[in-house]
């Protein structure tokens, strides 16, 4: 039997914890105890708005679904819904409730489709059941300490603009105070130039999420390895960002980019050299870096590749109009 809970991180019970941080734990592997996701996660949710839901599936908790709004580049809002489950096989019942609480959640939000990405092949075999149409691929890589390509990592950190001194390299643990106007406008600049097959979706940074996330960083041990390209002027024209989460043997690889003016001077392959070189020589405990890309942005993925990253898994990003998962539901009859 299946029944879906609401979960409120600012007001759950202890079983409800108990339940989501083992859930998290499954899915991510997290080295935080208990305690400390607790704090990371109401920390981090404070000023957002997101909706959890929790499926059990005789009492044991099997899929958690997330809901949240963002805007698009026309500055309307988007419903975005996350799903992960912890089933290896797919059942009726299953797509049928999941198919009642995204209407549930369409009803609150008042939208007539939605967004889900998602890497699960049940999710993505339910999703199909929807009639959701495939917006983007996101590809996941991780290099292991002992698959760097050495000789092209000696080739990369070697740059004209930087060695004749057109531009210039800093390194920062954190975002410095000083800087988080700056770093805030060119994250945001730099996300939405990414190449990615659907580019309807818009990312903002802000100064007051910068702010948030450093303390939060600070607060819990994650360590924060940042890479500023800058020119003459000190204006800033390209960043490498690095995230090492307290015990654990990867680090996370979060942006590489480079403004469209100084693209096409081999400075992505300096920075992710230079950074790769700093992460595990400064980390010796980090054995793995993971990143991802969007499928559609081919010249990364080929630099990822010839560095020595591996494909991981693949996300999917899907569109799915409320009057499909209305007809499935109907059709295969409420389960609650």
């Amino acid at each position: 039997m299946l029944a879906i809970v609401d979960f409120d991180p600012f007001d759950a019970d202890a079983k409800a914890w108990e339940d989501y941080f083992s859930y998290y734990n499954t899915i991510a592997k997290t080295s935080l105890s208990p305690r400390e996701y607790k704090f990371w996660l109401k920390e981090s949710l404070k000023g957002k708005q997101k909706k959890f839901k929790l499926l059990y599936k005789d009492d044991s908790l099997v899929l958690v679904m997330t809901s949240f709004t963002k805007k698009d580049t026309s500055g309307n809002e988007m419903l975005f819904i996350a799903m992960e489950t912890i089933l290896t096989e797919q059942c009726i019942d299953l797509s049928t409730t999941t198919a009642n609480t995204i209407l549930q959640l369409m009803d609150d939000y008042h939208f007539g489709s939605f967004r889900i990405a998602t890497a699960n092949p049940l999710i993505i075999d339910m999703i199909g059941s929807f009639n959701g149409q495939i917006l983007n691929k996101i590809n996941f890589y991780q290099l292991s300490r002992n698959n760097i390509n050495r000789e092209l990592l000696n080739t990369w950190q070697k740059n004209k603009y930087i060695e004749t001194g057109k531009l210039k390299l800093t390194r920062y643990e954190y975002v410095p105070e000083g800087l988080y106007s700056e770093y805030a406008a060119l994250l945001t600049t730099l996300m939405n130039d990414i190449v990615r097959t659907d580019n309807r979706e818009y990312f903002e940074e802000t100064v007051e999420r910068v702010k948030q996330k450093m303390e939060l960083f600070k607060k819990n041990d994650v360590k924060m390895l940042l890479l500023m390209l800058s020119d003459l002027n000190d204006i800033l024209v390209g960043m490498s960002i690095m995230l090492v989460y307290p015990g654990s043997t990867i680090a996370n690889q979060e942006m590489t980019g480079i403004i469209g003016k100084y693209r096409n001077k081999k400075l992505a392959a300096y920075l992710k050299a230079m950074m790769t070189e700093e992460t595990f020589s400064r980390f010796p405990g980090v054995e793995t870096i993971e990143t991802n890309c969007y499928e559609a942005n081919k010249a990364i993925i080929h630099l990822n590749e010839t560095f020595g990253f591996v494909p991981k898994e693949t996300s999917l990003q899907f569109e799915v109009d409320a009057e499909h998962v209305v007809k499935f539901s109907g059709a295969q009859g409420n389960c609650f």
